[in-house]
This record gives structure tokens, sequence and C-alpha cells, in this order.
């Protein structure tokens, strides 16, 4: 990723998140319905999102958000929204009423770190959220990996 230092004293979070079971759809409806499916995942996050945010497909199912002058919380928030729009919105495009869900992982960077090591550990991150079963949002904070189970 290429370095965009946040303004001093501004706090910098990523999320990452990855469509769950995304190669069952591929598999079962074809490669087309897969990026349709794909193309509304990025609507929903590209309605979600505020202006100074830039959301990017990485690669595959996998998309990252990057949220300027965002704290932990309020990036967390955000994913949970999202995350919970995702599963309450049907995918048209698969025939039949499918519902789709996603995996958020969510850091912040640390004074002196870089954007590469910060997706290191928002996707890190990620995968902790996938082994707790997918379909919600995991973060870092104090170095513990922990897992939201209703955020207030």
């Amino acid at each position: 990723m290429q370095q965009i230092p946040p303004p001093p004293g501004q706090p910098l979070s990523l999320l990452v998140c990855d469509l769950d079971f995304f190669k069952f759809i591929n598999d079962n409806y074809g490669h087309s319905a897969g990026d349709a499916v794909l193309a509304q995942f990025g609507q929903i996050i590209a309605g979600g999102i505020r202006r100074r945010d830039i959301a990017a497909r990485l690669g595959g199912e996998e998309f990252v958000v990057l949220l300027p002058d965002t704290a932990p919380d309020a990036a967390l928030q955000l994913a949970e929204r999202l995350r919970h729009t995702l599963e309450h919105t049907p995918m048209t495009v698969l025939p039949g009423v499918h519902r789709v869900t996603a995996s958020f992982g969510v850091a912040t960077l640390r004074p002196g770190e870089d954007l590469d090591t910060l997706l290191m550990r928002a996707d890190h991150v990620l995968y902790a959220a996938k082994n707790r079963g997918r379909n919600c949002v995991a973060w870092e904070r104090d170095e513990a990996l922990q897992a939201p189970g209703a955020l207030a």
C-alpha cells in the first residue's frame, strides 16, 4: 500500500472485509453471478462510508476501507453497520432469495507504523473473525483479539 500519512494527532483506521463462503457462489452460480455479488457488496460499502474514506477491492472477495480521522470505536461501528446491511440485503443477482455475509477485521495505525503493517494486522484480525465462525467483526485492542457480541 502506498504510504499516506495521517495528519498529526489524527487516528487512521482500516477495515479489511472478506465475503464468507464466496467460493460456493462461484461454484454453484458461476463467476458472472459472483462478480455481480461483488459489485453489489461494493455498492453497499460505497453507500456506507464518508466521502473522505477510501474503499478498494484488494482481489478475490476481499475489500479494504481506509478511514482517516477515525478512532477504533467509530471504525468498529462502521464495520458492524456494513456487516449488518450486507447480511440483511437480499442478493437479487442470484436466483431465489439469498443472503450473503462477510467477516471484518479492524485495526488502527500505531505511531511509527506504515500502511503495509497496518494492512497486515487488519488482515490477521480478519482471519480471527473467520475462525470465530464468520459473519462478525473482530478488532485488535491492547494486543488481544476480541470479537464484539453487540456494539453499544
